[in-house]
């Protein structure tokens, strides 16, 4: 996917997921008796707008589109307009607390309803993957000391079954947050069954953003190197390769993919390379001298060879789908908390909203968003997959995973949002209206950032 392609994809998938997202604030608003003011989509100066329905809510398109929030009725806000005794009724501090947590987390939910959807439209629809085949691992990697050797299937980790690669490295990743070994239940190319074991300690420092597979030794079993085509002019037509041929060895090493015969090719600088060939059923043998590429920085004889991946269509009938779908959404969220949780930045997040809590008043307001991170989202959903081809690209996996992204990072401090979920309304302590003690937002205590003055040496 190039860079076009996928500020594109963002592009297409942010607007409805914004539009989507303030509906949730807007529809439980209004069913709470919440007047609404304003429905914008994008941040900054209003550029077009018209009102509707009973309370005239305004609603606009602002400047910048990477946002979008939903102004309610506020007493705190300075620019308010003037309040009747029904108008204070509807404004939004006078709610109860349990009516303005359900404001504030309609708009996380609506997302992930659409994330749900979505998940369950391409399990529908159907996708075509990579299986789970493996390559024959090098012999000092994980996956080789766990005991695979090439052309297993796997069929589970830790016991929940997988059907392509996306799934395979899905459920590795996973492990490898939750810190625990992989176990794959595989079926050997002769039918056996045995269980191979990724231990937590190999597991333990990978990046999960990261080609994670390769680092363990696994990687998507290939066909053999049958030459589909040779470039004009290159050291393969001059060598007197064919298309149709089959490589078997060169220098007298069997070669089992196409990857392998390009590894051959470049660890031999330019030297002369003997080829061993089946030609229609009969043994050939070619001597080929590389040349080097300047724009690929590589050795090459310009020939192609086989390499597409066993593939695998994966299906799902309507009921199943919808589960698998929320088994998804619930695991992408899940993980995504846990990465953060991860991060030696925590502390941080918390000291940075500490401090930006005063000036980050929403007046009732649910500013939502802000940039969305478009290369981190597609970095994310791209390693998910394992490949850039995969399904996750189509337009509505990325609008799956951009849902998802803006739904789990809206509630942390990352958003940089204050939702005005208080305790109690100004110049009003908090009473039983407001809900259990443990639901009422505190300010934190100053952070003391002060070094100590005394027992110094």
């Amino acid at each position: 996917m190039t860079l076009i392609t996928t500020v594109l994809a963002f592009l297409l998938a942010l607007g409805p997921l914004i539009i989507f997202h303030e509906l949730g604030h807007y529809t439980v608003a209004r069913l709470c008796g919440v007047k609404v003011l304003r429905f914008s989509v994008g941040m900054g100066k209003v550029v077009w707008s018209r009102r509707f329905g009973p309370d005239q809510t305004e609603w606009a398109v602002s400047m910048l589109p990477l946002g979008g929030y939903v102004k309610m009725l506020d007493a705190r806000d300075p620019d308010a307009p003037a309040m009747n005794e029904a108008d204070l009724q509807r404004e939004f501090t006078r709610q109860n607390v349990w009516r303005r947590i359900a404001i504030v987390a309609a708009g996380p939910l609506a997302n992930f309803l659409l994330a749900i959807v979505l998940f369950a439209a391409l399990a529908m629809a159907g996708t075509v993957e990579p299986s789970t085949r493996l390559r024959a691992p090098a012999e000092k990697s994980v996956a080789y000391q766990a005991g695979l050797r090439g052309g297993e299937k796997v069929a589970a980790v830790n016991g929940k079954a997988v059907a392509s690669w996306t799934e395979l490295r899905w459920e590795i990743m996973q492990a490898i947050v939750d810190k625990r070994d992989a176990r794959l239940d595989v079926t050997q190319p002769q039918g056996g069954q045995f269980g191979a074991i990724l231990p937590a300690s190999a597991l333990k420092g990978l990046d999960v953003e990261g080609d994670l597979l390769a680092a363990l030794g696994l990687d998507m079993a290939r066909p053999k190197p049958v030459i589909e085509k040779i470039i004009a002019g290159g050291p393969g037509e001059r060598a007197g390769l064919q298309v149709g041929d089959l490589v078997t060895a060169i220098d007298g090493q069997p070669v089992i993919d196409g990857i392998a015969v390009i590894e051959a090719i470049r660890a031999a600088n330019g030297r002369s390379l003997a080829l061993s060939l089946e030609r229609a059923g009969a043994p050939v043998t070619a001597s080929v001298k590389p040349e080097f590429d300047a724009a690929r920085k590589a050795w090459v004889i310009k020939i192609v060879t086989s390499s597409m991946p066993e593939q695998v269509t994966v299906t799902s009938g309507p009921v199943e789908a919808v589960a698998k779908a929320a088994a998804k959404t619930w695991d992408t969220s899940v993980l995504s908390v846990k990465m953060i949780g991860q991060h030696d930045y925590r502390r941080s997040l918390v000291e940075k909203r500490h401090r930006s809590d005063h000036h980050c008043r929403l007046r009732g307001t649910d500013r939502a968003h802000g940039p969305l991170g478009v290369f981190g989202l597609h970095r994310l959903h791209q390693h998910q997959s394992g490949r850039d081809e995969s399904v996750t690209n189509s337009g509505a996996g990325w609008g799956a995973f951009a849902v998802l992204f803006a739904g789990s990072f809206d509630r942390t401090p990352l958003a940089r949002t204050d939702w005005g979920i208080r305790a109690a309304r100004r110049n009003r302590p908090a009473g039983p209206a407001d809900g259990p003690r443990c639901l009422q937002r505190r300010r934190p205590a100053p952070v003391d950032r002060s070094y100590p003055t005394k027992n110094l040496p």
